[in-house]
C-alpha cells in the first residue's frame, strides 16, 4: 500500500504547492513547512522542500511577469527640456523614482512571500483577495485567477453515457478509447439486432400485448422470436 500511495504523491504536484503558496492563510512560510513535515511523516528526505517551492513560484512568475508585460502597451517617452542647471537635480531625483519603481515591480513577488501569513480564524474568498490586491500584486493576481479557476465541469466521464454503468466497470475502468469505443457499438448493434437497443425497465415497449376487442391478447406489431437471429444466444435468458 505504501509503494501504491508514493507512486503518485511521494512528489506533490507544483500546481498545489503554488496554490498553498498564493492562499494568504498559508503563504509561503506554510507551505514549506508543511512540506517538509509531509515527507517527515513519510521518512523521506526534507532538505530541498524549500527549494522546490522557491523554484517553481519565481518560473511561474516570470512566466507571468513576460505575458503581463507583453500585453501592455510600452510606455511613451518624453523628451525632459533642458533647463539648465536648476532642472538637473531634479531629473535625477525622478530617475531615482523611476529606478525605484521599477525595481518594486520586478520584487512583487519576494515583497508578498515576505507578509505573514493571515491568521484570523474566518475564511476568507482568495479570489476576492486577489480581486482587491490586484493593483500591488497584479503578476500574481493573474496567476491565482487561473489557479483558483473552477473547473467548466465536474461530471464524471461514465455520466456523458448512458451505457456506460454496463461497460465501465470497477475491473474495467482502464479502458483505452478504442475499445470501449469497440465495446458501446457491440452492445449497440446486439441490442439493435433483439429490438430492445431503446428499451428502457420500466416503459412500456412497442411490443407490449393489448386485449383485443374479444378479450383475448394479440401482439401490437408481429410476433418477435429471439431465437430467429443469429445472436439470441447473447441474451441472458439463454
Amino acid at each position: 500500500m505504501t509503494t501504491k500511495f508514493l507512486k503518485y504523491w511521494e512528489e506533490v504536484p507544483l500546481v498545489t504547492i503554488i496554490a498553498n503558496c498564493l492562499n494568504p492563510n498559508l503563504n509561503k512560510m506554510y507551505t514549506v513547512k508543511m512540506l517538509q513535515r509531509y515527507k517527515s511523516n513519510l521518512g523521506l528526505s526534507s532538505h530541498n522542500e524549500e527549494a522546490r517551492v522557491n523554484f517553481a513560484l519565481e518560473t511561474m512568475f516570470n512566466i507571468y511577469n513576460t505575458r503581463r508585460n507583453s500585453a501592455q502597451p510600452p510606455p511613451s517617452s518624453t523628451t525632459r527640456p533642458n533647463t539648465g542647471s536648476r532642472r538637473g537635480l531634479l531629473d535625477e531625483l525622478r530617475d531615482e523614482d523611476d529606478l525605484i519603481t521599477g525595481y518594486g515591480i520586478s520584487n512583487e513577488l519576494s515583497s508578498y512571500t515576505l507578509l505573514p501569513p493571515n491568521m484570523e480564524d474566518e475564511p476568507i474568498d482568495i479570489l476576492d483577495y486577489w480581486k482587491r490586491h490586484s493593483s500591488a500584486y497584479p503578476t500574481l493576481a493573474m496567476m491565482a485567477r487561473d489557479i483558483f479557476a473552477v473547473p467548466v465541469s465536474t461530471v464524471p466521464s461514465e455520466s456523458c453515457f448512458s451505457s456506460a454503468n454496463r461497460i465501465l466497470t470497477d475491473r474495467r475502468s482502464k479502458l483505452g478509447p478504442n475499445v470501449f469505443e469497440r465495446l458501446v457499438c457491440m452492445k449497440d448493434w446486439i441490442e439493435a439486432e433483439n429490438r430492445t437497443q431503446h428499451y428502457v425497465p420500466g416503459e412500456t415497449s412497442g411490443t407490449e400485448t393489448q386485449p383485443s376487442a374479444s378479450g383475448s391478447e394479440v401482439e401490437s406489431e408481429d410476433e418477435y422470436d429471439p431465437k430467429d437471429t443469429d445472436l439470441w444466444y447473447l441474451r441472458k435468458k439463454y
